[in-house]
């Protein structure tokens, strides 16, 4: 059903049978959506106090972002899917996607080295 955004809602099947190009359409939408959400959360990520804890702020930035595209966005945008999709079901989703963003912070920051002032250069020399 997201294709249906570029595409109208003659792209939603209906019982008119599979169609591999709006489904690949689909998924190129859902994803640059996806990463283009990754991209916007990074300065949270980055936040002195909100990257502190990044699972419950990577959870509260995807509920944030289905409370915009559910009643600000989807109605005007999507129609099809706004008729279609249940909005607990998008904000389940969203909240996994929330977890995978958070994991994925915590994992990135856990492997990155500790500021411990090497290779600094010592000013009062």
């Amino acid at each position: 059903m997201i294709a249906t955004i570029p595409l109208g809602p003659r792209a939603y099947a209906g019982g008119h049978g599979f169609r591999p190009a709006l489904v690949i359409a689909g998924l190129v939408l859902h994803e640059a959506t996806s990463a283009a959400m990754g991209l916007v959360y990074v300065p949270l990520a980055r936040h002195p106090v909100l990257g502190r804890r990044p699972m419950v702020t990577a959870v509260g930035y995807a509920l944030a972002s289905w409370a915009a595209y559910q009643y600000g966005i989807m109605p005007w945008l999507a129609p099809v899917m706004d008729r279609h999709v249940s909005p607990v079901g998008l904000a389940i989703a969203h909240v996994v996607f929330g977890l995978a963003l958070g994991g994925y912070t915590v994992q990135v920051t856990a492997s990155r080295p500790a500021a411990s002032g090497a290779g600094r250069v010592n000013e009062n020399v």
